[in-house]
């Protein structure tokens, strides 16, 4: 009988040794390109593993999706276009299957579009009453309901449209409606220019990501520099009312770039004299949602002046990159509860870029393989790590 509990006791050792390892040695996803297609970036992730790319096609440069499980895990899809030839991507998709992003349009212009599997791409539309011509969607809230981007009369293709050095773009946000056409309900798009009351000196206004509660982030320019905003919804869905977020003693500069539903922001500060910049998380005060503490992110040691994170979820693991001491990039995270700590996500090579993080842990961003190809990859962090 002892015997047999201690045969028993060694099984469960080893099983028990097994899982820790497997925790320790997150699965990687190394999810190549579109067939065709040389070339692929991951810019999204839903809780469901469906990853939201940009990528080369056949066709040029498009929206992508691949789910991680599944049947069709690692099969890649392309959403096409607006009915134009210019480039086009995804940036997010929701918990829903929506998926948000850019492409062009049969007149020549780029336009944020949203897609779905039932209804195809949809023109979001633009801030065409003030003379805009092209747009981008930028992030999407996990619910599907709340769309994240800008308008703007100009497009700054070589940024890859992130357009806040123009004057001329405006945040904004997307709601879904119902309409009623031939007899059948459809869902579309209400586009809405968020609040700058008493912002007058900024300009090149971004809204980079939203939440399931209704609270946006983004950035803008003025004549100092970059600053960081928040929007908060108003009462009876009455709109947003617009908060400058503050930046850090040490990086006077700041953009925000993603948050959570616990209303922490995340994002990166720039020196006085733009030289470096550095990774922040903003957490609300108490709970409440109109006052922040901003703290500086650890930085890998052997290159503390470029670092910047872009994607915070639910249970506090943050994502992005940094430079080593070649000024290569490396996908890094952190924790909302230790900052004071970087790690590498472990990535296949360098360089690498650490795009989004869903709400279990799975990371999704690019790397550059040993044969010049940047592909897109995805790392699941380790349940309870900090």
């Amino acid at each position: 009988m002892r015997k047999q509990f201690w045969i028993l006791s060694a099984v469960l050792l080893c099983f028990i040794c097994v899982q820790i390892a497997a925790s320790q040695n997150p699965k990687l996803y190394d999810l190549g390109t579109f067939p065709g297609g040389g070339w692929s970036s991951g810019n999204g992730i839903n809780d469901f593993g469906i990853v939201a790319a940009v990528g080369g096609t056949p066709q040029g440069t498009r929206p992508l999706i691949v789910p991680l499980y599944g049947p069709n895990a690692g099969r890649w899809t392309s959403l096409g276009t607006l009915g134009g030839e210019m480039d086009a991507g995804a940036n997010a998709v929701a918990n829903t299957g929506l998926v948000v992003g850019y492409a062009g349009t049969t007149d020549g212009f780029v336009h944020p579009f949203a897609w779905t599997e039932i209804s195809g791409m949809s023109d979001l539309g633009i801030i065409s009453e003030k003379g805009d011509l092209y747009g981008q969607a930028t992030n999407v809230n996990g619910q599907g309901t709340l769309i994240s981007g800008w308008s703007s009369v100009a497009y700054d293709s070589a940024g890859g449209g992130f357009c806040c050095n123009s004057p001329m773009s405006t945040a904004v946000v997307w709601t879904p409606y119902v309409a009623w056409e031939t007899g059948k309900p459809f869902i579309k798009w209400r586009i809405h220019p968020l609040d700058e009351t008493g912002m007058e000196q900024y300009r090149g206004w971004y809204a980079a990501a939203v939440n399931n509660n209704g609270q946006i982030v983004g950035h803008a320019w003025s004549d100092e520099g970059l600053f960081a905003f928040v929007w908060n919804p108003l009462p009876g869905g009455k709109g947003w009312k617009v908060q400058r977020l503050g930046c850090s003693q040490n990086y006077p500069f700041c953009a925000a770039v993603g948050m959570n539903d616990k209303g922490e922001i995340v994002g990166f500060g720039v020196s006085p004299d733009w030289s470096s910049h550095i990774g922040v998380l903003w957490k609300p005060v108490g709970g409440v949602h109109n006052s922040w503490t901003v703290t500086e992110l650890a930085s890998l040691p052997a290159n503390p002046f470029y670092m910047g994170a872009n994607s915070i979820n639910n249970r506090g693991d943050i994502v992005g990159s940094g430079a080593d001491v070649d000024g290569g990039w490396k996908a890094t995270r952190w924790n909302d509860l230790n900052t004071g700590l970087v790690k590498l996500l472990g990535f296949p090579t360098a360089p690498s870029l650490a795009a989004d993080v869903n709400n279990s842990g799975t990371v999704v961003g690019t790397y550059l393989s040993p044969n010049w190809c940047w592909c897109a990859v995805a790392i699941q962090i380790p349940a309870g790590t900090k």
